[in-house]
């Protein structure tokens, strides 16, 4: 018993020992001016930091702000009242990074896409961290003047217990001619036992908001396995969850994402069908689609995504999905059900249609809905009277 005890005197005094010195050679001032200088160095931004505590388990650093580039007076980039990170000593000794917890907490990010629609004002940081990752290991050592061992490095791996993200902004300043600004309120996002191959989490959104979407109570979750850059191998699920919301533009959201193209292609087909005159659908006016609610539900299978169930709950018009898409070539196969209800023009639609091709080019069969549109048109021609009169005559000399 007392051996136990002398080991945890021994490793409470090694404890208080190690934050001392820790604090000692790594003061509050050194730590921030160390990171200011390799911010600006680096990231070619200016930052600000209140209080900042280093010791054997963790860093905490209150009120960080990251400026636009080069510094505060084009903006802030960048604001987060408390990052606090949490780490584990004795995986260190097994050549693995092990972080146990990592909090951002009322993180601001400010995002602006330039006029050209291309850029945005991280595109630099981007571009620099994938720069840096196409260097050759030996090439980065030797640039800041050390040299050791390839098979050192390659042997190190990394793992993160947590990240929690709390009542976060994101903002989208929008200078392109597409003009969609957006707002991301209330974000709240925990990822949970990842590492380069894996991830599972939750993120939700209070409220979304731009020029022609808008939803509430957003939530997605899920779980990955054998990830790669590609997703070519994926394995696992997904669920998505949305409350009440509206689209006031269905061009653009169509536009906006290959995503958004693949699901919302056929109702942009439909209405430039029937605007043209093309087929006499009689289908709702969607240019205020209110929603009452979104599910879906994936499987990932070996890099194929697998759409269980996408369903769109509305009044005006209702959803259903499902099918599959190949994530690392593109390649799609996925059913659609619409349904409205009767209109001035038309009886309910109940159509179904096939999508097919890639995200990036996708197909559309249109077979299916012929026999709708000659009900739809011969139902809006018999609307007209001077047409019911010729029909009559035409019937009564027929049967005279």
């Amino acid at each position: 018993m007392k051996i136990v005890k002398i080991i945890l005197v021994g490793i409470l005094l090694f404890l208080i020992a190690g934050t001392v010195v820790i604090r000692f050679f790594f003061p509050a001032a050194r730590i921030r001016a160390l990171a200011q200088s390799q911010i600006r160095s680096q990231m070619h931004r200016e930052a600000q930091m209140g209080d900042i505590s280093l010791g054997l388990f963790g860093l905490s650093i209150e009120r960080f702000r990251l400026s636009e580039k080069p510094g505060f007076a084009a903006g802030t980039f960048l604001y987060v009242e408390n990052v606090r990170i949490r780490w584990s000593l004795w995986p260190l000794l097994h050549r693995r990074l092990w972080l146990s917890n990592v909090l951002l907490e009322q993180p601001q990010v400010n995002l602006i896409r330039l006029p050209d629609g291309k850029t945005l004002n991280i595109s630099d940081l981007i571009q620099e961290t994938n720069q840096r990752a196409m260097v050759p290991p030996e090439v980065q050592w030797a640039a800041i003047g050390t040299q050791a061992a390839p098979a050192a490095r390659s042997d190190w791996t990394w793992f993160i217990r947590e990240i929690r993200l709390k009542e976060g902004i994101i903002r989208l300043d929008d200078r392109s001619p597409a003009q969609q600004s957006t707002s991301l309120n209330d974000i709240n996002l925990l990822l949970k036992d990842f590492d380069a191959t894996r991830m599972q989490g939750r993120l939700t959104i209070s409220l979304v908001q731009n020029a022609f979407y808008k939803a509430r109570d957003l939530s997605v979750e899920w779980a990955l396995t054998d990830l790669d850059p590609t997703f070519g191998h994926a394995n696992g699920w997904a669920k998505l969850r949305q409350g009440p919301g509206s689209i006031d533009n269905i061009p653009a959201l169509v536009s906006s994402g290959k995503s958004a193209r693949t699901l919302f292609l056929p109702l942009m087909l439909l209405q430039n069908l029937d605007h043209a005159g093309i087929l006499r659908i009689g289908g709702p006016d969607l240019r205020h689609w209110v929603i009452e609610h979104i599910s879906g539900d994936y499987t990932f299978d070996h890099g194929t995504m697998r759409i269980q169930n996408f369903t769109v709950t509305s009044r005006q018009l209702g959803m259903q999905a499902g099918g599959w898409v190949q994530l690392a070539s593109g390649q799609l196969d996925v059913d659609v059900h619409l349904q409205a209800p009767k209109t001035a023009r038309a009886g309910a639609m109940d159509l179904q249609m096939h999508l097919s091709g890639t995200l990036n080019h996708p197909k559309t069969d249109i077979q299916s809905l012929k026999q709708q549109a000659f009900k739809a048109t011969v139902n809006g021609l018999l609307q007209s009277s001077d047409v019911r009169d010729q029909v009559d005559k035409a019937l009564q000399k027929l049967f005279h």
